[in-house]
Parts: C-alpha cells; structure tokens; sequence
C-alpha cells in the first residue's frame, strides 16, 4: 500500500514574508457577518459571539502586525496582555485605558489601528454587558459606530502586512 506523505518545508523569509501569510479576510468576513447581525438587531448574546471571534482572531494579526511595524512591538505586547481579559472590563475602562490609550505606552499612530482590530470588538460585547441584553435602538447604533470605525483600521493593517502603502 502506498501512503501518500505531506512535505512541509519552511524558508525564512523575513517578518513581511511571514506576515503574507496572514490572512485578514476571514477577520473581515466576520466583521461584516457582525455588522449584518447588528443591523437586522439580532439579539445581544448573538451579536456578542461574533465579536468574541473577532477578538480571538484578532490576536494573530497583532501578533503578525508587529513583526512588520517593529516600533509597534512594545505598544501591540502591552495591548496582547490584556486580550483575554479585555472585552471583561467595563466600558468606561475599555474607552479611557485602551481607545483612549491612556494603560498604553506612546506609539507611532501606524500602531493605533492595529489595536483596534481588537479594542473595537471588545467594546462591541461590553456595549451588550452593559445594557444587560437588553437593547434599545441606541445600543445597536454604538456597536455599529464601533465596527464602522473599525473597517477603516482594518484596512490600513491590510495595507500594512501586505506591504501596499
């Protein structure tokens, strides 16, 4: 019998050549499934398991985003320590330490829309914890505001891993 056998083989090809490989569509998919869920005010618990994907699948960006914007490194670790723990936080400390970066050391501005790809939806779950699954037309209308801001963060980290300035 012959088996068929998988040859993997790796080439270092520097940080950008890494950071290809990353791919932001399935992010990007996501954040329009959650805007969808979003606009046709699906309900809150629903919406906020899109986000926690989001926030999941975010961290493999960053982690990728910084080995191409090396002055990111320090300010996209600060940001990583606190993924798991992010969207428990109450809003108000989400806006002041992470979209306010006030918990975050200075940084070039290229790095601000890197952590956003996790900030943003983050803030989309505690916008749901915080009216406490009950919606009204205002908080979808905040979580939207949030991933609409969000599309143009992304779209500059795309830009940015895939070398297209």
């Amino acid at each position: 019998m012959i088996r068929p056998m998988i040859i993997l083989s790796f080439a270092f090809c520097g940080s950008a050549g890494w950071a290809n490989k990353i791919d932001t569509k399935l992010y990007s998919k996501k954040l329009q499934r959650t805007m969808a869920f979003i606009d046709i005010q699906k309900p809150l618990n629903e919406i906020s398991k899109e986000a926690v994907d989001m926030v999941d699948m975010s961290i493999p960006i960053l982690e990728a985003f910084k080995n191409v914007e090396m002055d990111c490194k320090v300010y996209i670790d600060e940001v990583l320590k606190v993924a798991s723990k992010l969207s428990q936080m109450p809003l108000s400390k989400i806006e002041n330490d992470y979209h306010a970066d006030k918990a975050l050391p200075k940084a070039s501005p290229i790095c601000h829309h890197a952590k956003d790809l996790l900030v943003h939806p983050a803030t989309v779950i505690a916008l749901g914890k915080a009216s406490q699954g009950v919606a009204d037309k205002a908080v979808y209308a905040k979580m939207r505001a949030e991933l609409v801001e969000l599309s143009t963060h992304l779209a500059v980290v795309e830009k940015a891993l895939t070398g297209k300035k």
